[in-house]
């Protein structure tokens, strides 16, 4: 836990707080602005006094405005005061509060410096926000042109180049990174932006207009000149390039570390943002996203899981009639990352499809893979997941030259039940796109010809799209109402009744018309199987 070494508010106004790494750090507030550095207190008390005036620079700002810009928005990300810290001083009391909640100095200059550009986000008034609407954009500007230096492929991964190489100083582009990181909703953008960051070490001040190789030489050029293994040992041992290469390696390592620490914090104060942004109060009929998960998916047996469940991500959160959706851009890509997955194993073709049927195992088909694959799907402990061709009623799997399709079992406890009793979700969005890709998706995966009936629905993804489907002459007027179906919110629509949890999404079948079709999750996280509900019919039924 943090300490408060010291503090003032009378004589100076400042605290001294020794984080849980056992880093210090001090923060003075005064009339001429407000400063924060690193204390290095190891070196004895002449060392630890110079550090109290000349230690690492966190957070430096003159400008009384964007001062309180930046408490503002700390004391909205860090609302809940530490107890310790109960400063009249408002400014003071925000600092030290968002100094407390850091795990590290480096998250300590990540959190102050990039407060004031996070402050639209938690709930700046419209007018503040103007200028960081700005300053976005030149963030924009500085991470596309270092991204058009790295498309380019003139820069090779193994050597330095010199700063004046960058289209911006370093510095710069850095910071832009971990403000980008910070209002970035994508979480594979954020990772190519880390990534991004990661290239910055290999331009160094002094290098020249030469790149330098980090061994000195450039290895592909010595491989083509030197054939013999032996010379080119003795060139690489012996070039004049080798012991400055050395030295920049050394800085290299250490400026890595460095902007590793800084991009690892800027990462946790994106994931501190967005809870904070979800416990604003909601406007009415507003859509909440991605809330935090307070409570943990219950187990389906007692023991643990054979393999350990993915981390708990978000917690979904209803308006006041009890109703959330999960828009399309957000459900899709998920739904294809999964069907990709069950493709892999239940994509085959023809000639595979009767080998597994009349020579093989009855086509039983492993799905270990895919149940891995669900996030915040909890396992029975021991047991197996596996998809087999769909029999009739008396247990007879039909003529395969005809089509087949798949149903999806496990075996717990040596009896073999659905996939879905096999299965627990949690209550968060990602437990529920996985029940639902499990209960109304997966049936459609691998099914051909006559094993489509009833599994040929596909989802609306847009307005256009349904509405060509209503006014395009492939639906009967006589059945459903044409303006509620308009209506309809696209995406997963989510409702809590009575303890479950139901799911329901917009669909498309050439052999039923536009339905709903959704799955049911009980309070112990059980998915029930898809149901159906025709909204209205197609001008004829396709026949197969």
């Amino acid at each position: 836990m943090p300490k408060l070494l010291r503090s003032s508010e009378t004589a100076g106004c400042g605290a001294t707080i020794e984080l849980e790494n056992g880093e210090v750090v001090y923060v003075s507030i005064a009339q001429t602005g407000v400063l924060v550095r690193r204390w290095d207190m190891n070196g004895g008390l002449i060392k630890s006094l110079l550090s109290n005036f000349f230690g690492t620079k966190l957070y430096n700002e003159s400008s009384v405005y964007q001062n309180a810009q930046t408490a503002r928005a700390l004391s909205l990300m860090y609302p809940e005061q530490a107890s310790p810290l109960g400063f009249k001083n408002p400014v003071l009391a925000a600092f030290s509060n968002a100094i407390w909640h850091c795990a590290s100095a480096a998250e300590v200059c990540a959190v102050l410096n990039e407060a004031l550009a996070m402050a639209p986000e938690l709930g700046e008034e419209a007018n503040r926000a103007v200028p960081q609407r700005t300053f976005s954009k030149s963030d924009e500007k500085i991470v596309s042109d270092l991204a058009d230096l790295m498309a380019k492929g003139d820069t090779k991964p193994d050597a330095f180049y010199d700063v004046a190489v960058l289209p911006h100083p370093k510095e710069d582009i850095l910071l832009a990174i971990e403000r980008e990181i910070l209002r970035e909703t994508s979480d594979a953008r954020v990772e190519w932006l880390a990534v991004g960051a990661m290239f910055l070490p290999s331009f160094q001040e002094g290098i020249g207009p030469k790149p330098l190789s980090w061994f000195g030489v450039d290895l592909a050029e010595l491989q083509r000149s030197t054939p013999d293994l032996k010379e080119q040992a003795k060139v690489l041992a012996q070039n004049p390039d080798r012991e400055r290469a050395e030295q920049f390696l050394t800085v290299m390592k250490i400026e890595s570390d460095q902007i590793q620490a800084r991009i690892d914090a800027a990462l946790r104060l994106r994931e501190a943002r967005k809870r904070q942004v979800r416990t604003a109060p909601l406007p009415r009929d507003a859509v909440p996203h991605s809330p935090p998960l307070t409570n943990p998916i219950p187990a389906a047996v007692p023991g643990r899981s054979r393999a350990p469940a993915p981390a708990l991500r978000e917690q979904l959160l209803f308006d006041k009639a009890g109703k959330a959706i999960i828009r399309p851009d957000d459900l899709l890509p998920v739904i294809v990352g999964y069907s990709n997955a069950a493709l892999r194993t239940l994509g085959i073709s023809e000639d595979e499809a009767i080998r597994r049927t009349e020579h093989g195992d009855g086509g039983r088909f492993a799905l270990e893979s895919l149940v891995r694959t669900l996030k915040d799907a909890r396992t029975y402990p021991e047991a197996s997941y596996y998809a087999k061709f769909h029999t009739d009623e008396d247990g007879e799997i039909d003529s395969i030259h005809h089509g087949w399709c798949f149903d999806s079992f496990a075996m717990v406890n040596g009896h073999e039940v659905s996939l879905l009793q096999g299965l627990r979700f949690a209550d968060t969005i990602d437990g529920v796109l996985s029940a639902f890709f499990a209960s109304a998706i997966l049936p459609t995966i691998g099914a051909y010809w006559h094993g489509l009936y009833d599994r040929d629905y596909q989802i609306v993804e847009t307005p256009k799209e349904l509405n060509e489907l209503i006014f395009g002459g492939t639906l009967k007027e006589a059945s459903g109402d044409t303006q509620g179906i308009l209506r309809t919110p696209l995406g997963l629509r989510i409702q809590k009744v009575d303890g479950t949890t139901q799911c329901i999404c917009l669909c498309y079948s050439e052999t039923e018309g536009i339905l709903d079709i959704g799955c049911t999750i009980s309070a112990d996280g059980q998915a029930y199987e898809a149901v159906r509900t025709v909204l209205r019919e197609p001008e004829g039924r396709t026949l197969y």
